[in-house]
């Protein structure tokens, strides 16, 4: 059997890194597609799929070499294209959107700190998107973007007047 690592590299100096071990497995690929935030603290949190346990994890430093991990979902499929993203709000609660390709289901999940994990189906789509991005305000509203449907009932409009609502291929500026 074969060891493999999910690594972060950490900044410890001016010029200076050094390469910590997340995560450790034997014989489960971790997948290509990780998604970094940093806490409050200004440590590291990242999200991570596994794919040979199917496991999707959240991974945060508690200090040199010590990381502390958790399991959020299993079962999402035994392939790539999970796209973790991760976003962390001013509040410390986690913001999470990833494709279940077990359900062709696209889900946010958010976990309050301290609490547990709530998740929802992102209804909307008729064929699952790979790519997403996330991002959560400073007051914790999730804004998702996923091929041209957008998921967020904040959004405002700039230009040209506020409310105005999206034209098929148009773009407009938008404020968080």
């Amino acid at each position: 059997s074969s060891t493999q690592n999910l690594y972060c590299s950490i900044r410890t100096g001016p010029g200076a890194w050094s390469r910590e071990i997340v995560d450790t497995s034997t014989n489960n690929l971790y997948s290509t597609e990780n998604s970094l935030c940093i806490n409050a603290a200004g440590q590291p949190v990242i999200a991570y799929y596994l794919n040979g346990q199917s496991q999707l994890k959240i991974a945060t430093r508690l200090g040199p070499d010590n990381w502390s991990k958790e399991v959020v979902t299993t079962n999402l499929g035994t392939t790539n294209f999970i796209y973790p993203q991760l976003d962390i709000d001013s509040a410390g609660n986690f913001h999470l959107v990833y494709n279940d390709r077990v359900t062709q289901v696209k889900i946010y999940a958010v976990k309050a700190a301290g609490g547990g994990w709530t998740f929802y189906n992102m209804g909307g789509t008729t064929t699952i998107q790979k790519l997403h991005y996330l991002r959560a305000s400073a007051v914790g509203q999730p804004r998702i973007v996923t091929g041209d449907l957008f998921f967020d009932t904040a959004w405002e409009i700039k230009s040209p007047v506020a409310g105005a609502s999206w034209v098929e291929g148009t773009s407009r500026l938008v404020a968080w």
